[in-house]
């Protein structure tokens, strides 16, 4: 089952990606099927769910050599599930991406995707 979708809200094209209890098997092929959208689409604005995502130093590294590889086709991109000492360890993160993240909680949904669509 494809953990990426596209989704159409207020006119936009959202990518979702749902990392989900992920491990790292889990997160490089989600990754593979991101990338292979890239390739179509070109510039995205993604919709992350990383809730109870297995943040090991290997997803880590896999997720960051992605976003560094990418970041130039990733218009803008909330993530969704994280809070306290994660939330704040990821946004210090994004900083040196050169992307525009914003960080929501699993029940911020709608405000994220309002978020993406208004960027």
């Amino acid at each position: 089952m494809s953990r990426v979708k596209i989704s159409e809200y207020k006119g936009k094209e959202i990518t979702c990606i749902d990392f989900s209890a992920c491990g790292r098997k889990e997160t490089e092929n989600t990754i593979e099927e991101v990338k292979k959208l890239i390739q179509l689409k070109k510039t995205l604005y993604v919709l992350a769910n990383v809730t109870n995502m297995d943040f090991t130093p290997g997803v880590i590294e896999s997720l960051q050599a992605f976003a560094g590889q990418y970041r130039a086709n990733i218009t803008a991109m909330a993530i969704l599930g994280l809070s306290g000492l994660e939330k704040l360890t990821f946004q210090l993160a994004a900083k040196s991406l050169g992307t525009c993240i914003e960080v929501f909680s699993i029940s911020e949904n709608r405000k994220a995707v309002d978020w993406l669509v208004g960027f």
